[in-house]
């Protein structure tokens, strides 16, 4: 008789392995349902151009991309450094893949602190919102003046090169 209880107790381990089991594939079902149902992506690739602020040892352009739906995504402009020091970086350019929708670009910079190892805040900022379709790409261009001001400009077609500053004298 001893039996029958550790049976019994078997059987009940045996009905909540299989109802977890059966949950958790459930869930994992939605979720690859919902995975698949989503929007396609949209692209957008950011640049900068014109000749902002001369921060002695240079500094370095970021441009970050939020949505009310979405968490924010940050990039940086690699090899993009301008500064007295040092020439015109080459012209570079990022791209994020976000959902289609509605979204706010912010840009500003960062300016190099003894080196560009280590970057003092945020400065000359601007800011600009923008709608994006599903499988689209858009272009924004960060347009720096010598005053720090900036505009972000959106565009469907790629941006035209970057002209080289003219030579001081």
């Amino acid at each position: 008789m001893k039996r029958f209880p550790l049976m019994i107790l078997i059987l009940e381990m045996l009905c909540v392995t299989l109802v977890c089991s059966a949950a958790f594939a459930s869930r994992q079902t939605r979720t690859a349902v919902a995975q698949n149902t989503a929007p396609p992506a949209a692209t957008l690739v950011v640049s900068r151009s014109g000749r902002g602020p001369m921060y002695f040892e240079g500094a370095i352009p970021y441009f970050e991309v939020s949505s009310s739906s979405t968490r924010s995504q940050q990039k940086r402009l690699e090899g993009s450094y301008r500064g007295m020091l040092m020439p015109p970086g080459p012209d570079v350019s990022a791209s994020f893949s976000i959902a289609p929708g509605d979204h706010e670009l912010r840009s500003y910079v960062r300016p190099c602190d003894g080196n560009c190892n280590r970057l003092g805040g945020s400065r000359d900022e601007c800011r600009a919102t923008f709608t994006i379709k599903a499988g689209d790409t858009l272009y924004a261009v960060r347009v720096e003046t010598g005053q720090g001001a900036c505009t972000l400009n959106f565009s469907s077609t790629p941006p035209s090169a970057i002209q080289p500053p003219p030579d001081r004298k």
